[in-house]
């Protein structure tokens, strides 16, 4: 049996099954090579990864618990980042129809949804089709979501809206942006 203090001597991100995925990167998004397990994930110099590294940063850069305060509502933590948008409407089978603001920014993200800013009041409970500006980790990457609020903010004409994504590929894309395992 493996003491805590061998668990100091290996990354722990480094899952046991058999694909040896990076656990830091849930989905196999990202799968070492095998001459890079021997070198960092199995030895000491696991904090030499840039994987690990990066990581570390970004947990380094989340507010602290006490910080986070939303009375056991979320998932997820919701993390400030203003990323392009464009919105469109969808049928009730998720398909896009029509633009609706071309110009629409994230406020911030999390694996679970994002709030946003339009210039367009959205509808609760509607499907929106969302496509991510060329900034994203995965430019372009389009899902679907479901408005859950959205209010007028003191500037005429300017929303800002709550967004949950139902589209597992999504959260995926948005856990490997942030840099957390979804």
């Amino acid at each position: 049996m493996a003491s805590a203090c061998d668990n100091q001597k290996k990354c722990s991100f480094l899952s046991l099954n058999e694909e040896q995925a990076c656990s830091l990167t849930k989905g196999g998004i990202y799968i070492p090579l095998p001459e890079h397990i021997e070198m960092f994930c199995k030895t000491p110099h696991y904090i030499e990864c840039e994987q690990y590294s990066r990581g570390q940063k970004l947990s380094s850069e989340l507010p602290s618990d006490e910080a986070f305060i939303d009375n056991g509502r979320r998932e997820f933590r919701r993390i400030p980042d203003i990323l392009a948008l464009t919105l469109a409407s969808c049928d009730e089978t998720g398909h896009p129809c029509q633009i609706l603001d071309a110009h629409a920014c994230t406020i911030d993200l999390s694996p679970g949804g994002m709030q946003l800013e339009s210039r367009h009041a959205l509808m609760m409970n509607n499907l929106i089709a969302f496509t991510f500006g060329p900034h994203f980790s995965t430019p372009n990457h389009t899902g679907i979501g479901q408005i859950r609020w959205c209010r007028e903010v003191n500037e005429p004409d300017l929303f800002h809206a709550g967004l949950s994504f139902i589209d597992a590929s999504t959260k995926q894309a948005l856990g490997h942006h942030m840099g957390i395992p979804v």
